[in-house]
């Protein structure tokens, strides 16, 4: 054989210290306890295999059976052997150092000595004798007398096969419960839209700890949030001003609401909201909303008087009045109207109308709608884009903004195979 003269050497280094003979020392029993982590001093030195064992050690190498002074077994190529110590190529895919002072016995074997093998790959598992055994490839022949060929660099694991077998823990079928009456209904999550209809608002506060971010138009952003479960305050800007304005441009806009539950389904809030610019003047509006309805069907009506501030002098203007609704028509949509009437009761009032619908999740929730203006036409476009957080049930239960789905996992990297075929052979 190839690699006989590697054991003469062995003999020689190891005669009087360390049983070579199958009669010296007897065989120890080969059972998973054997392969049982050692703690302390390991007998084994491992470097990775970084470069595949050339042709001429390919063909030199004699397999082995490595039995060691703690009853642990090893199998795999000898590929080097010095004085002291001892390169081989397990069939768990490392190439590893041994100290020979730690080796209680080596048997060169041939391939099919080993018996039946459990050949272990990532995606599948092949069971039958070692035909070729090298960096490339594994064949194995199997009991129907054909021959199987997996990749290396695909192989997790060769384990004698009853060895495998004893190892393994028999899985207990599962058995499923027979469910006795129907799943108990899912609390209903509190929509954070709930609030607001296109823009004006209803007469459902926020709760403390809840809020939202919303883009209106490219022209309106604005975050609002609860401070108690009555209050809730609002704060934005119009970006084009902020954006090509220059100082004069810089704004700020600020809205306060403060609401009562009446009844189970009718609520009542006061409201004001204004837009600051930096000479210190304001225009905006103050008044009262009611709110008939539950969280996803309910109308609401506005009445609500314009006003100006600069220095101190303050002005109001003409009331303005406002009919909105909505109306949930399925899982996750729901259609939207919101109406104004400006200047009643002087002349010809301005009348603003919409219709529009409304895409919600847990934690968003996006509007399109049509509106227009009386004398001017209808159709114009309006969008909207809500991200809210610390939503809950109505059971009082926080649900927050859901967190993304994880992304799949991906594949294990080299060292972190690596790493595992060192477990497997009780090295850490």
């Amino acid at each position: 054989m190839g690699g006989t003269w590697k054991f003469v050497l062995l003999v020689a280094c190891l005669s009087g210290s360390v049983g070579l003979g199958h009669a010296a020392v007897p065989e120890p029993q080969e059972t998973p306890a054997s392969a049982e982590v050692q703690s302390g001093a390991g007998p084994v030195e491992m470097t990775p295999s970084v470069e595949a064992p050339s042709k001429d050690e390919e063909e030199a190498g004699s397999f082995v059976e490595v039995t060691f002074k703690q009853g642990r077994i090893m199998r795999g190529r000898l590929l080097s052997l010095s004085d002291t110590q001892a390169v081989v190529d397990t069939f768990s895919g490392l190439r590893l150092t041994l100290q020979l002072s730690q080796i209680k016995r080596f048997a060169e074997k041939r391939l099919e000595e080993f018996g039946e093998v459990l050949v272990q790959g990532e995606y599948e598992s092949v069971r039958g004798v070692l035909v070729r055994y090298d960096q490339a490839k594994v064949v194995v022949r199997m009991g129907d007398g054909k021959e199987r060929a997996l990749q290396r660099s695909r192989v997790v694991k060769v384990s004698l096969a009853a060895e495998a077998q004893t190892a393994s823990v028999p899985v207990a079928p599962v058995r499923y419960r027979e469910l006795r009456g129907p799943l108990p209904p899912r609390s209903e999550i509190i929509p954070s839209h709930r609030t607001r209809y296109l823009y004006a608002p209803t007469a459902m506060p926020l709760r403390r700890g809840e809020g939202y971010f919303s883009q209106k138009e490219l022209i309106f952003s604005a975050a609002a949030f609860g401070v108690t479960d009555q209050m809730s305050v609002l704060v934005g800007s119009i970006l084009p001003a902020m954006l090509f304005g220059g100082p004069n441009g810089a704004n700020g806009i600020f809205a306060l609401k403060y609401a009562w539950k009446l009844a189970d389904e009718t609520h009542l809030a006061l409201a004001t909201e204004a837009l600051v610019i930096p000479d210190g003047g304001a225009i905006g509006l103050a008044g009262g909303v009611v709110t008939f309805g539950g969280y996803h069907d309910h109308i609401s009506l506005l009445a609500s008087v314009p006003y100006s501030m600069s220095g101190d002098a303050v002005q109001s203007g003409a009331f303005l009045f406002t009919l909105a609704g909505a109306l949930r028509t399925g899982r996750r949509w729901a259609l939207l109207t919101e109406n104004w009437v400006v200047g009643l009761g002087e002349g010809d009032p301005l009348v603003i109308g919409s219709i529009g619908l409304r895409r919600f999740g847990v934690d968003h929730a996006f509007d399109l709608a049509l509106f227009g203006f009386s004398g001017v036409g209808f159709g114009l476009p309006w969008v909207d884009w809500t991200f809210s957080w610390g939503q809950r049930d109505v059971d009082g239960k926080r649900v927050g903004a859901q967190v993304p789905s994880a992304p799949p996992m991906a594949a294990p990297s080299s060292y972190a195979n690596w790493q595992r075929r060192r477990a497997e052979i009780g090295l850490r």
